[in-house]
C-alpha cells in the first residue's frame, strides 16, 4: 500500500485543541487522520466509510471517554456491535478512569486505555499495540474455520 494510501485514523474529542494537536503531530508523521467532534459524529462516519467502497476503512479509532451525549463507552458499544466496524482497533483516552468503568470499556472489548497528558509517541505505541491485537485476533478467528 503506497504511504499516501494509508487507512487513517479517526480521532474522535469534544475538545478542537486536542482534534488539532493530534490531527497535526500525526499528519507530520505522515498517518492520515479523520476526525469527529463527539461519538455520534463519529459514528456517522463510520456507517458512511462503509458502505463506501471508495474509502478505506478507519486503520483505529481513538475516543475521548468523556463526551456529552454519546461518550467514548457508548461508542465502543456500538462500534462492538456493528458486524461491519467490530473489528476495528480502538483507544480510549480519559483524565481519569475508575476501575469500574475499565471493566466495562474490557467487556465491550477494548483494546486500550491511554491517561492525560500522554506524548505523542506513547499514544503511537497504543494505537500500534491495539493495530496488532486485532490482527492477532482476526488471524486466530481465521484459523478456526
Amino acid at each position: 500500500m503506497p504511504p499516501n494510501d494509508k487507512p487513517p485514523l479517526l480521532l474522535v474529542d469534544d475538545e478542537s485543541e486536542i482534534i488539532n494537536v493530534l490531527q497535526m503531530m500525526f499528519t507530520q508523521k505522515g498517518q492520515p487522520v479523520i476526525v469527529a467532534n463527539s461519538g455520534s459524529a463519529a459514528l456517522e462516519l463510520l456507517n458512511k466509510r462503509v458502505n463506501d467502497l471508495t474509502t478505506h476503512y478507519v486503520r483505529a479509532i481513538v475516543s475521548d471517554w468523556m463526551m456529552p451525549n454519546l461518550n467514548g463507552l457508548e461508542l465502543l458499544a456500538k462500534v462492538r456491535s456493528t458486524e461491519a466496524l467490530k473489528g476495528i482497533p480502538f483507544v480510549l483516552m480519559s483524565g481519569n478512569v475508575t476501575k469500574d468503568e475499565l471493566l466495562a470499556a474490557v467487556r465491550y472489548d477494548l483494546d486500550a486505555v491511554i491517561l492525560k497528558p500522554f506524548g505523542v509517541q506513547e499514544l503511537q505505541t497504543k494505537i500500534n499495540e491495539a493495530v496488532a491485537k486485532r490482527e492477532v485476533k482476526s488471524l486466530e478467528r481465521l484459523m478456526q474455520k
